[in-house]
C-alpha cells in the first residue's frame, strides 16, 4: 500500500509510534535552524505551547511544498522547567548538567503536531505532560549517562521512557505521548476523520 502520510521527523520513536498505529507513512526530516528560530521565539516572549506549534508548523510546510497531495506532518516538543526553555543536550556535560538540574523537581512538556497539506496547515494539536524527577544518586546518574551514550542527547530531556529513563520518573501526569512528541490521540483521530486510516 502506497503512503498517503509523510512525517517530517527524523525520530525514532515516533515513527515507531505511528506505524504501530496502523499509519503508513514515509519519513522525509525537515532541515531548518530549529535553536535559532527558538531564540528568535523566546526573545519574542512566545510561550511554549505556541512554539512548539511554530517548529512543527514550520517543519511541515517546508517538507509539504514537495510531497504532491501526502498529507504532512511536523512535530516539535518543548521542555520548560521553571521558566526557562531546554534546549536539547549537545554534549556529555550538557546532559549531565540537565539532569542534575531536573532532579528531584517537576517540568513540562509540550508535544505539537501541525498536518500540512499542499504547503498550507490544516489541522494542529498539543499535548502536555506534566513529569517529576526522582532524586537519583550522581552514581546512578553517572551510569545512566554512560549506558545511554549519545543517543540520551537526540531527547530533548535527556531520557527515553520506553528505555530505562523511565527510572528517572518518579511521577507523570498529562498526556504521556507528549513525553514522546506527539499528541498521539488527536492526530490519530483526524488520520480516521480524513479516512487516512480505517474508523
Amino acid at each position: 500500500m502506497t503512503a498517503s502520510v509523510v512525517l517530517a521527523s527524523a525520530s525514532p520513536i515516533r515513527k515507531r509510534l505511528l506505524e504501530a498505529a496502523g499509519v503508513i507513512l514515509d519519513v522525509r526530516p525537515a532541515m531548518i535552524d530549529e535553536e535559532t528560530i527558538r531564540q528568535s521565539l523566546q526573545a519574542e516572549n512566545v510561550n511554549s505551547m505556541e512554539m512548539a506549534t511554530t517548529l512543527a508548523e514550520l517543519k511541515a510546510r517546508r517538507i509539504s511544498r514537495s510531497s504532491d497531495q501526502h498529507l504532512t506532518i511536523g512535530c516539535d516538543q518543548i521542555l520548560e522547567f521553571e521558566g526557562e526553555i531546554c534546549s536539547k543536550s549537545e554534549r556529555h556535560e550538557d546532559a549531565r548538567l540537565l539532569l542534575r538540574r531536573l532532579r528531584g523537581k517537576s517540568h513540562s512538556l509540550y508535544a505539537a503536531a501541525v498536518i500540512c497539506e499542499q504547503g498550507k496547515p490544516v489541522w494542529r494539536s498539543v499535548s502536555s505532560a506534566r513529569v517529576t524527577m526522582r532524586s537519583y544518586s550522581d552514581a546512578y546518574l553517572e551510569s545512566y549517562l554512560r549506558r545511554g551514550g549519545e543517543n540520551l542527547r537526540g531527547s530533548v530531556g535527556c531520557y527515553h521512557i520506553e528505555e530505562e529513563g523511565i527510572r528517572l520518573i518518579a511521577e507523570l501526569s498529562g498526556d504521556i505521548y507528549a513525553v514522546y512528541g506527539l499528541p498521539m490521540i488527536a492526530l490519530l483521530g483526524y488520520l480516521i476523520d480524513r479516512g487516512i486510516l480505517d474508523s
